[in-house]
């Protein structure tokens, strides 16, 4: 059987989450601490969470993406995967019924907009298993990272830093970019590797690049650190904790995008429209 879950769809949601007794699996791009809250109050004990979302500085700057809702998660014993291309919005209850809709986890959307969705149920079995086979797939896509205590400790750093300012911008490729009239406010807070391998993408005269493009400063970056020898892997690495922080985007393996712009948002504005 499918059923229609339209909004306000809180009650359908929660019932969901009462009856589940093994395993819930979610993902969806935004995410509001006051949902989280009241999801973790109606979990039943010892049943295993865990959650897909898409990091992306400007959302956590803007507020679409609450800081605080990945932290409870956290502090909750919860895997909160990265996987930046998420645009879908689903939800499984112990790989027997799966609720496929618009609804992100937000207030808005589970009490106001007008969100429509289907809910499949035990007897679509066939469908939720393949359903489950995508999420598991996309859980362990090269593309996903994670988030731990100190990646939010350091998103919530620069969440500060831009003082919650609401002048995000979307491209033309639907991605949320921060315009950012300041390097330096993201530059001097970081430290170490992070913060060289920002400087190396500062300078790339282009918000896509590819792997080959940071080699291109191997030779930099050995010098500022010339006892290790493994350069080229440590730059994989470091792209993976600026990715988890919400700087880039993993497009595709080997192509990442730059999720800020080096201009004010009315500059980044003008911009936009003209390529328009």
């Amino acid at each position: 059987m499918i059923s229609i879950v339209k909004t306000p769809s809180k009650d359908s949601f929660f019932n969901l989450i009462k009856e589940a007794n093994r395993e819930m699996l979610f993902c969806a791009p935004f995410i509001k601490k006051e949902i989280v809250d009241e999801i973790l109050k109606n979990r039943n004990p010892g049943v295993v969470f865990e959650v897909i979302t898409s990091a992306n500085l400007a959302n956590f700057v803007n507020g679409s993406l609450d800081v605080e809702a990945i932290k409870t998660l956290l502090e909750a014993g919860i895997k909160v995967i990265n996987f930046q291309n998420l645009h879908a919005k689903i939800y499984l209850f112990d790989n027997k019924k799966a609720l496929v809709t618009s609804a992100n986890l937000t207030n808005n959307a589970l009490y106001n907009n007008y969100e429509y969705g289907l809910l499949l149920h035990e007897d679509e079995k066939e469908t939720v298993d393949a359903i489950y086979s995508d999420f598991i797939m996309m859980m362990d896509s090269e593309l996903c990272g994670s988030f731990d205590e100190n990646s939010i400790k350091e998103i919530e750093k620069f969440v500060k830093k831009f003082n919650n300012n609401k002048l995000t911008h979307i491209d033309n490729e639907g991605d949320s970019i921060l315009p950012i009239d300041e390097s330096d406010k993201i530059s001097n807070n970081l430290k170490g590797w992070k913060k060289d391998v920002f400087n190396c993408l500062q300078l790339l005269d282009k918000q896509d690049f590819t792997i080959s493009d940071v080699y291109s400063f191997e030779d930099v970056l050995h010098e500022k650190h010339s006892t290790n020898n493994r350069v080229k892997p440590k730059i994989r690495q470091t792209l993976q904790y600026l990715r988890d922080l919400g700087f880039v985007k993993f497009v595709k393996p080997g192509v990442y995008k730059k999720l800020w712009i080096n201009a004010s948002f009315s500059e980044f504005s003008k911009r936009t429209e003209v390529q328009a």
